[in-house]
């Protein structure tokens, strides 16, 4: 009796221990504004990502950021926000060169430290859960 009592506490601990394990894995949602930088070294290291450059005195960029917002909650993205009014000349013409692109807002989509897509002006939502297919 007593080994079977440590065999099925010794099962319950593997399970819990995989149970906790595999949680951490699980995606969630994350908004992390960031600086230029930040998405630069993103580049660098080949990773994949998708990032919005906004401006806050730009009128287009809060429904923008509303309908990303709501699809990445949906669907547990993490999603990199840079703030291109706080961006050095240097940095902004960096941005042009490696994104194509200058104006706000707009969302990319990275893989392996390539830009593959864009939206630029204005997204719905379903634009949006399409853009993330």
């Amino acid at each position: 009796m007593n080994i079977l009592n440590k065999k099925f506490k010794l099962f319950c601990l593997c399970i819990s221990l995989i149970l906790i394990t595999s949680c951490g894995q699980l995606p969630r949602f994350e908004w992390n504004e960031v600086e230029y930088n930040k998405i630069d070294e993103m580049l660098n290291k080949n990773e994949t990502f998708y990032s919005v450059f906004k401006r806050d005195d730009c009128p287009y960029c809060p429904e923008f950021i509303d309908n990303v917002k709501s699809v990445a909650k949906e669907k547990k993205l993490k999603i990199y926000i840079v703030e291109t009014s706080q961006m050095s000349k240097n940095e902004k013409n960096d941005y042009s060169e490696k994104f194509k692109e200058e104006y706000v807002p707009v969302i990319y989509y990275v893989s392996n430290g390539e830009v593959k897509k864009n939206i630029l002006g204005s997204i719905t939502e379903e634009e949006m859960e399409n853009f993330i297919e």
